[in-house]
């Protein structure tokens, strides 16, 4: 899918053919850092999968034998039966992940409204994976209807008795082969790396929250007696305010931060510095510029009368 993208962003030409064949609507890259925008990516490729064949076949027939070549290459490669069940079987993850992608970079998010969305995205991606007979047989639907809009055909793959570069396992259809082989290969993927991600002890982290009053009294009296028993209970609350449940705010921080130490200011101090990003930040908190001169005015003794 990235070869694909690529394709039509190195060169102008390649691009312009893909915008006149779906109305100038742009191709965005597979974003490495920013997942709500990667997800995007991919949900639009499939959407305009047909279309990005036509494109590259109609850059086939140029004279200029380096597209046309990859465009020959690319082309046979969209139109595989395996890359076309798992471009759908990621489409259709994505469906349950983006959301959860969205809710983590809220800012307002806590930390156990953040473990509740762990724990409700895994338990659907669980049982979708436990009933894959019956979510895989739309997919592998719709599967077929977009091989036949490509002239192509879902086939079962070639079979030996004895395979060691990828899965082989002796079944009669199409549909039950890509099913064990593509689409719970993915879904047992993506629950391990959420398993991972998001393990056991991770989320039990997470019951800092209890230390709450509003929680505190909704305990019962044995759970109430044993977080009694926290010593640092003052700094285990300090550590609870100040932690980032994703990596949202840091990333805000570092583009202001972009914005603000320019080169004009490449000598400022870092007091200076961290309350120009803060001012920067949270504009909606920042006082008047009299009540500022006002302040600044009244901290020390100056020559100059600068208070209002």
């Amino acid at each position: 899918m990235q070869a694909v993208i690529s394709f039509f962003k190195q060169s102008a030409k390649r691009s312009q053919v893909w915008k006149e064949s779906i109305d100038f609507i742009s191709i965005s890259s597979l974003c490495e850092t920013k997942w709500v925008d990667r997800h995007d990516s991919v949900l639009k490729f499939t959407t305009h999968l047909i279309e990005l064949s036509k494109a590259l076949s109609q850059i086939m027939k140029w004279k200029d034998t380096n597209s046309s070549s990859k465009a020959l290459t690319l082309v046979y490669s969209i139109k595989q039966g395996e890359f076309i069940i798992a471009l759908l079987c990621l489409a259709d993850i994505l469906k349950f992940t983006l959301p959860f992608s969205k809710q983590l970079q809220n800012k307002s998010i806590d930390l156990m409204d953040a473990s509740a969305a762990v724990k409700d995205t895994q338990s659907v991606l669980e049982e979708t994976r436990k009933y894959s007979d019956l979510y895989f047989k739309t997919i592998f639907e719709q599967a077929q209807k977009l091989a036949a809009e490509l002239d192509t055909d879902i086939k079962l793959p070639r079979l030996v008795d004895r395979q060691k570069h990828r899965n082989n396992p002796a079944l009669a259809s199409a549909e039950e082969y890509f099913r064990v082989t593509v689409f719970c290969t993915v879904y047992d993927e993506i629950l391990s790396d959420m398993s991972l991600r998001f393990s056991k002890n991770c989320l039990q982290s997470f019951d800092l929250r209890l230390l709450l009053p509003k929680v505190i009294v909704k305990l019962e009296s044995n759970k109430l007696k044993n977080r009694m028993e926290v010593v640092y209970l003052r700094s285990s609350q300090k550590i609870l305010l100040s932690l980032p449940v994703s990596v949202a705010t840091a990333e805000t921080s570092f583009s202001t931060l972009r914005r603000t130490k320019t080169w004009l200011r490449s000598r400022i101090l870092e007091d200076r510095l961290n309350c120009l990003c803060l001012l920067h930040i949270h504009r909606d908190i920042v006082p008047s510029t009299e009540k500022v001169i006002e302040r600044f005015g009244k901290s020390k003794r100056r020559r100059l009368q600068i208070i209002l």
